[in-house]
């Protein structure tokens, strides 16, 4: 990614995907509202698959998860710069938001828990975003370790 997302400009995306502007319209009022509708879709995804996993402490799956984000980062790490991970925050935000706005969520409901699987997900999101900026030295099971006790704390949720 080269622009960040508050510089593209309709025309450019429509170009890019080969739409038609009269169909982005048709789906959109505008670019901030795909950013809502990407945090929609990873919001989802994470009630759906990642809220579980939490609630039942199930460690094998956490650990099948960060891998495969782990993976998934250290693929792509030759295309990450500044702009992509100024980007990656923005929608990463979105989605935090999307999750705070479920009333019954324990997020809202408890006192401070809110507040500490906020950190941990931030904590994670600034450890991959340091481990690619700093040539991902360590290896995916190391990282996938260190996330796991160390930045998640999987066992004390």
């Amino acid at each position: 990614m080269k622009k960040n997302v508050a510089d593209i400009k309709i025309s450019e995306l429509t170009d890019r995907a080969n739409v038609a502007r009269a169909s982005f319209y048709r789906n959109f009022n505008s670019f901030d509202e795909i950013l809502d509708y990407i945090a929609e879709k990873y919001a989802k995804s994470f009630n759906e698959q990642i809220k579980p996993m939490i609630v039942d402490k199930n460690y094998d799956a956490w650990e099948s998860v960060v891998r495969k984000v782990l993976t998934a980062i250290y693929e792509k790490k030759d295309k990450f710069n500044d702009v992509l991970s100024d980007n990656l925050r923005i929608i990463y935000y979105k989605v935090q938001k999307i999750l705070e706005k479920n009333s019954n969520h324990e997020w809202v409901t408890a006192p401070l828990i809110k507040y500490e699987h906020r950190a941990k997900l931030s904590a994670f999101y600034s450890v991959c975003m340091a481990w690619i900026q700093n040539g991902a030295k360590e290896s995916i099971d190391e990282m996938t370790l260190f996330m796991l006790e160390k930045v998640l704390q999987v066992f004390n949720y």
